[in-house]
């Protein structure tokens, strides 16, 4: 999804036509629908931290992930819905062994709390969604 993003916002030829497309409501709600995936990707990325769980290949699609998504922020600064840094922290929602019931309170894609919130106190649907 990023990725797509990116790849369709580089290829408007046009600065005015694509700042007219990232400006438009439907730009700009698909745009805020990138950065909830995003949101995902940064919570499964410190799941993965905090378990020790990680290959080469992972560390590379990370790597990637994080390139384009650096190139897609000059894009939202446009519409200006670059989020902001500690709505993408999610380091309050990691889990301790030492935790009673870890086990039922942790997502089941990034084994983070599904309760938690990041600082600005948004919260990820999606997780709570795969709870279920």
């Amino acid at each position: 999804v990023i990725t797509k993003a990116n790849n369709t916002l580089n290829g408007i030829s046009s600065s005015s036509v694509c700042t007219e497309v990232i400006q438009s409501a439907q730009g700009m709600e698909y745009l805020l629908g990138v950065v909830e995936v995003y949101r995902v990707t940064r919570r499964v990325e410190l799941g993965i931290k905090a378990t020790a769980v990680c290959s080469e290949k992972l560390q590379q699609q990370l790597k990637d992930i994080s390139r384009v998504w650096n190139n897609l922020i000059g894009f939202m600064s446009l519409a200006k819905l670059v989020p902001d840094e500690s709505s993408l922290d999610f380091s309050s929602c990691i889990l301790r062994p030492s935790i009673k019931n870890a086990k039922e309170m942790a997502c089941g894609v990034c084994l983070l709390n599904v309760d938690a919130r990041s600082k600005n106190k948004e919260g990820s649907a999606f997780g709570r969604l795969l709870k279920r």
